[in-house]
C-alpha cells in the first residue's frame, strides 16, 4: 500500500504535494465520479486534516505545556519572594546601622574618641531586634535555597498562600 493508497502521508522530512496531503487526491476522485467531473484538491482541507490529526494525539504535548507552565508560576513565585526578602534585609541592614551609629560617642579635646558608644536601653532593644529580623530573613532564605523549604520563607513575606 503506497502513501497515496493509505490516505496518510508523512510529511515530516518530506515534501509532499498537496494533493497527496490526507486523502485530498481521493476527495476529488471520488466527488468527480459522482458529477461526472473532476475538481481540484481544495488545500485548505488538507491543512484541517493535518491540524486535526496533529491535535488527535496531542494529548502528552498538552500536558508537557501544562506542566510547564505550573512550573513557571511556581518559579516567579519564589522568584519574586527571594527579590522581596533581599529588598527587607538591605533595609533592615540599613536601619540597624543607624541604630549603631546612633550611640553617644566621648571625645578628648583634640577630637580623638575615648570611650566606646553608650546606648540607652531602648536603642540596645532595638538594635537585638533588628538582628533577631535579619538573622530570622536570612534563615528562612538560606532554608529555602538549600533544602527546597519555601514555605518559611513565604511566610516572612508575607506571601501564606501554599
Amino acid at each position: 500500500m503506497s502513501e497515496q493508497d493509505s490516505g496518510s502521508p508523512s510529511v515530516e522530512g518530506a515534501f509532499v504535494p498537496i494533493e497527496q496531503v490526507a486523502g485530498v487526491a481521493k476527495e476529488a476522485q471520488i466527488e468527480g465520479a459522482v458529477r461526472g467531473d473532476i475538481r481540484k484538491p481544495r488545500p485548505h482541507i488538507a491543512f484541517k486534516e493535518m491540524v486535526a490529526g496533529r491535535l488527535a494525539s496531542s494529548g502528552p504535548q498538552v500536558r508537557d505545556a501544562v506542566v510547564s507552565s505550573l512550573v513557571d508560576v511556581q518559579l516567579a513565585r519564589r522568584q519574586k519572594a527571594v527579590l522581596s526578602i533581599l529588598e527587607k534585609l538591605d533595609a533592615k541592614d540599613k536601619e540597624l546601622r543607624k541604630a549603631e551609629s546612633a550611640g553617644t560617642q566621648t571625645f578628648d579635646g583634640k577630637g580623638n574618641v575615648t570611650g566606646v558608644p553608650s546606648f540607652t536601653k531602648d536603642q540596645i532593644d532595638s538594635m537585638r531586634k533588628l538582628r533577631e529580623e535579619i538573622q530570622k530573613m536570612e534563615g528562612a532564605l538560606s532554608k529555602a535555597l538549600e533544602s527546597n523549604d519555601w514555605q518559611k520563607l513565604f511566610e516572612v513575606t508575607g506571601e501564606n498562600k501554599g
